[in-house]
């Protein structure tokens, strides 16, 4: 979302209503809904939220419903909840990929020094490390 155009929105400078969509953005990163919750950033942008949760909950899948109404959630909750699942799901799918073979720099921290029940000292185990080292430093 534009951060100018949202400054310009708070602050009163910017006289066309926002989008739905640009509300919901803004309910849904709210982190003082304990003070103005969702349902009065609707109500000052102009829109009545109890009237658009039906349209906006048709979005929703079923089973993804049912489970919102066994936790209790209100109409409007659920509608924020789903809007950030939907977000995090859209950021996760533009992130890079992770452990793939290509782009991955997961590096074990444990060493596999372990055979048939043995102990190994720590002596050993730097021996291990050192020889570790060594095949990688062959490397081309």
């Amino acid at each position: 979302m534009d951060e100018f155009y949202l400054n310009r929105l708070c602050s009163g400078v910017e006289y066309k209503q926002p989008s739905i969509d640009t509300v919901l953005k803004i309910a849904v990163h709210n982190e003082n809904d304990w003070l103005v919750d969702a349902k009065s950033l609707f109500k000052a942008a102009g829109y009545d939220l109890e009237e658009m949760c039906d349209d906006l909950l048709e979005d929703i899948p079923l089973e993804l419903l049912h489970h919102y109404q066994e936790q209790g959630m209100s109409e409007t909750e659920m509608v924020i909840a789903y809007t950030r699942f939907r977000e995090a799901e859209s950021e996760d799918a533009m992130s890079e990929p992770r452990n793939t073979e290509e782009n991955s720099s997961y590096e074990p921290e444990t060493i596999a020094a372990h055979h048939d029940g043995e102990e190994w000292t720590e002596e050993e185990l730097e021996t291990i490390r050192k020889f570790k080292e060594f095949i990688k430093s062959q490397r081309i």
